[in-house]
């Protein structure tokens, strides 16, 4: 699963195609900034909660879980070890581990919707005031 979720990073980020935005005249800021309006149009037509739950809950809940295992790991030592001798303990450890990465991907990734949005409103926008801006008044 973790395999899965490092080629949809890999896909999502066109870490493949580095020349797809290549063009004479633009600085490295505006090919940046390009690439995330592209990726973030895309995004904002599937959805707050499917982003939250697709990247969120899923990639980088399995990524949470991993570093969270290696730490607990690490932490609790021999008695990792007595864990994971019982299949019971196994499971119940690797379900609530990722369960608790899923969760908190998705908390970190509705934040993250709104500091893209905003993003997305700055650059797509050209006046002093933003739409996002006048709910914090």
């Amino acid at each position: 699963m973790l395999f899965l979720a490092l080629l949809r990073f890999i896909k999502k980020n066109e870490v493949w195609d580095s020349n797809k935005y290549q063009s004479d005249g633009l600085s490295q800021e505006e090919i940046s900034n390009n690439r995330f309006l592209d990726k973030w149009t895309e995004i904002r037509e599937k959805g707050l909660w499917k982003y939250c739950i697709n990247d969120g809950g899923f990639i980088l809940g399995a990524g949470l879980s991993l570093a969270l295992s290696i730490v607990i790991f690490f932490y609790l030592g021999s008695k990792f070890r007595e864990i994971m001798a019982d299949p019971g303990s196994l499971f119940a450890f690797i379900g609530y581990n990722y369960l608790g990465g899923a969760i908190a991907g998705i908390i970190i990734h509705r934040f993250l919707w709104r500091s893209n949005e905003r993003k997305y409103m700055r650059l797509t926008t050209s006046t002093d005031e933003h739409p996002l801006d006048t709910f914090q008044k």
